[in-house]
């Protein structure tokens, strides 16, 4: 065992509280090894004060009930954030004034008897119509309701004339998600009737 090992070990010898097969190791080398006789010695004579001992754990300790609250103050962050989001969410889709702002609705309204690809233009609010579809806003949901009875075929093309959402069929009262549509460019809304129907198609982007 190694001088420097015994060194370590030596309080706890001399305190007799190591371990009976460690005791002897000690032993073994303090009969061959004479610098480690000479520290023994020091270390019992009567004007040797052994260091206090440093319990680690007792050390970290306070640190880790401090990294353990700032973890959970960190998760209670999170959560109440999450929490107000949601509360926040809900009262803007309730209350009417908001919603309008945040989630406002384009209408198309197009005859229902149309048996070819037939673009069709939206206003928001019965106002400003226009021949194009775009979600400006950041909240918008990005969606299209059909609003009437009978079902009608839809599909979605970009300002290059490309398919960007194929042709889909929708039934009546339902919609399609149109996430794929990016916020800042504009698309042009075709549709098609399955039922030759007098009634007009009305359809809410939202």
């Amino acid at each position: 065992m190694k001088c420097e090992i015994i060194e370590d070990l030596l309080p706890l010898y001399i305190d007799d509280v190591c371990h009976e097969e460690t005791a002897k190791e000690v032993m073994r080398h303090l009969e061959q090894c004479q610098q480690c006789q000479q520290l023994a010695q020091f270390m019992t004579a009567e004007h040797y004060i052994a260091p206090a001992p440093i319990d680690v754990k007792k050390a970290r300790a306070p640190f880790k009930r401090i990294n353990k609250k700032r973890y959970t103050q960190v998760i209670i962050a999170i959560l109440t954030t999450c929490l107000l989001s949601m509360i926040t969410m809900q009262v803007i889709r309730d209350v009417g004034v908001l919603n309008d702002f945040f989630f406002p609705m384009s209408t198309a309204i197009a005859a229902g008897n149309t048996e070819t690809w037939t673009a069709v233009s939206f206003s928001e609010n019965g106002i400003a119509s226009k021949t194009y579809l775009e979600y400006p806003l950041l909240f918008s949901k990005k969606e299209l309701v059909n609003a009437s009875e009978q079902p009608v075929w839809v599909r979605v093309k970009n300002e290059q004339g490309q398919i960007i959402v194929k042709a889909q069929k929708i039934s009546g009262n339902r919609g399609i998600d149109l996430h794929e549509l990016k916020r800042t460019e504009k698309y042009y809304v075709e549709i098609k009737q399955v039922v030759d129907v007098e009634d007009h198609i009305i359809l809410n982007a939202v």
